[in-house]
């Protein structure tokens, strides 16, 4: 409120103190956060809200709200729709999944300098692939494996400097994927080449249910 000037105007050197007060609250909301999803998940007391809905929306959503990241870095961030099937259709806990593809974006936005970010969809049997593509920094290969471990993060960009975290982003959202039936994992890396972050989730059970009643009437009919 003292920032947005609810309480007039205020000094440079204010606002300056202000803006940096505010970021390390906002980090460490993050923190506790990010504590307390580690908690439920690991006593098994994570409440999933199942329901059938379009990915492509949430993906729209989650572009939205991290586009003025990208515009402050020069960065492209786009939504490529799959050419597969008219909506990706999955069931899912919609605000979960918008959670895990929040830190597989804004990790993208975070370790990608220039370029673009970009998410697309693909399918494989019952369930629904998404992919975050970015141009970023990549990932050496001895970081990889631990890519999913609890407070462990590859972070080191081109420039030598370290970005701040929890380190716990990528191990919650493979905990919150594997927990609605999908996964998370590291597609490929390369070093100064970018890297493809992956999750899984199951195709609407509606639509799963009119491809098996066409298949079985077609094999009935053969």
């Amino acid at each position: 409120m003292l920032l947005e000037g609810d309480f007039g105007e205020l000094p440079s050197e204010a606002i300056g103190a202000l803006t940096d007060v505010n970021t390390a609250t906002q980090r460490l909301i993050s923190l506790v956060k990010d504590m307390l999803d580690v908690s439920r998940i690991e006593q098994g007391r994570l409440e999933l809200k199942i329901s059938e809905f379009d990915l492509g929306k949430i993906c729209q959503e989650v572009i939205t709200s991290l586009v003025p990241i990208a515009q402050e870095k020069g960065i492209k961030l786009a939504y490529q729709k799959s050419t597969e099937m008219d909506r990706p259709l999955v069931s899912a806990d919609m605000d979960k999944v918008r959670q895990v593809l929040t830190n597989l974006v804004g990790n993208a936005l975070k370790f990608t300098e220039k370029g673009e970010v970009t998410i697309t969809h693909r399918f494989d049997n019952n369930l629904i692939i998404t992919d975050v593509i970015d141009a970023g920094v990549g990932i050496a290969s001895q970081d990889q494996e631990f890519l999913f471990q609890k407070f462990q993060q590859s972070n080191k960009t081109l420039s030598g400097h370290y970005q701040g975290g929890t380190g716990l982003g990528l191990y919650i959202s493979r905990q919150l994927g594997r927990e609605m039936g999908g996964e998370v994992w590291l597609e490929r890396s390369e070093m100064g080449q970018g890297s493809t972050f992956s999750f899984s989730l199951p195709r609407e059970q509606a639509l799963l249910g009119e491809e098996r009643k066409y298949l079985s009437e077609h094999l009935v009919e053969a």
